[in-house]
C-alpha cells in the first residue's frame, strides 16, 4: 500500500487530523514491532524503508488496513491525555485483528522475514541440561 495512502486513511482514523507521514511514522513502527513481536516475523518497521520508498509491502494491504493502521491510531491516543477512552475503544479492535492477524498470517510468513533466531530452549536428552 502507498504511504500516503496509509498516512491518509490513518488520519481518517484520527478524526481527519491532518498528520504528515514523518509526524506518523513512529506510530506506524510500534504497530509493526507489535507484528514481530506476535508472530515472530521480522518485518521491516516503516522508518526502515529504503530512502525514496513510496510503499509498504511486507505483508498484504488487508493487514495494513486491520492492524497497522489501528494500532498506530491506538498509540496516537494514548500518547494523548484526553484521548484515554478513545484508545481503550482502538485497543480492543486493534488487539482482536492482531490475533486474527497472528492466526491466519503465521504460517504464510515469508522466509526472509521469518525469525529464526533464538527464542527457544535447547534440551539434552542423554545429560538432562539445557
Amino acid at each position: 500500500m502507498k504511504l500516503d495512502e496509509i498516512t491518509r486513511r490513518l488520519n481518517k482514523k484520527l478524526a481527519d487530523e491532518m498528520l504528515s507521514y514523518q509526524d506518523v511514522v513512529y506510530l506506524l513502527d510500534h504497530a509493526v514491532d507489535d507484528i514481530n513481536d506476535e508472530l515472530f516475523s521480522t518485518f521491516p518497521v516503516f522508518s526502515e524503508l529504503a530512502v525514496g520508498s513510496d510503499e509498504y509491502t511486507a505483508f498484504p494491504d488487508k493487514y495494513i488496513r486491520k492492524v497497522v493502521i489501528p494500532g498506530a491510531a491506538y498509540y496516537f491516543y494514548t500518547e494523548d491525555e484526553e484521548g484515554e477512552r478513545v484508545a481503550g475503544e482502538f485497543y480492543l479492535s486493534y488487539r482482536d485483528e492482531l490475533f486474527k492477524m497472528s492466526r491466519d498470517y503465521m504460517e504464510l510468513v515469508p522466509d526472509e522475514y521469518q525469525n529464526n533466531e533464538g527464542g527457544y530452549v535447547e534440551f539434552d536428552e542423554e545429560t538432562g541440561w539445557l
